[in-house]
């Protein structure tokens, strides 16, 4: 399978309408999906434009309900056909979590995670059950 690359007409839309300026795409291995470094109003940022597909089809809401709360904040987000663009805010990955302390530990750092991200959707959610 190919790798993705957004239709340039859908990133030089994006760019204007966001007022982006961006760095080169961001190495990946990924098939449907395209990221790179951005800056808007002199904030860093991340735009990810990626095609429709089951796994990611409710990310933007589910970003926007957690909206920072143990996950990126999302700035904002589009749709143009079967192919959807979510500005974000930039993030620096940290280490793995493997072998970065003792196994109790990190067994606490996800569960405090997983607190964080378990959330009641709002009324007329989108998300499966």
């Amino acid at each position: 399978m190919p790798q993705f690359d957004p239709p340039p007409e859908l990133l030089g839309d994006l760019t204007q309408r966001w007022g982006l300026l961006l760095d080169p795409p961001l190495g990946h291995d990924g098939m449907t999906a395209w990221v790179a470094r951005a800056r808007r109003g002199g904030e860093p940022c991340v735009l990810k434009i990626a095609e429709l597909h089951d796994e990611g089809l409710h990310e933007a809401d589910g970003l926007r309900v957690w909206d920072g709360a143990g996950a990126v904040r999302l700035l904002d987000s589009a749709v143009a056909g079967t192919v959807t663009a979510l500005l974000i805010e930039s993030c620096e990955p940290g280490g793995q979590l493997m072998g970065a302390m003792a196994a109790e530990r990190q067994d606490e750092v996800l569960a405090g995670l997983t607190r964080r991200l378990w959330v009641t959707p709002p009324p007329g959610h989108p998300f499966r059950p």
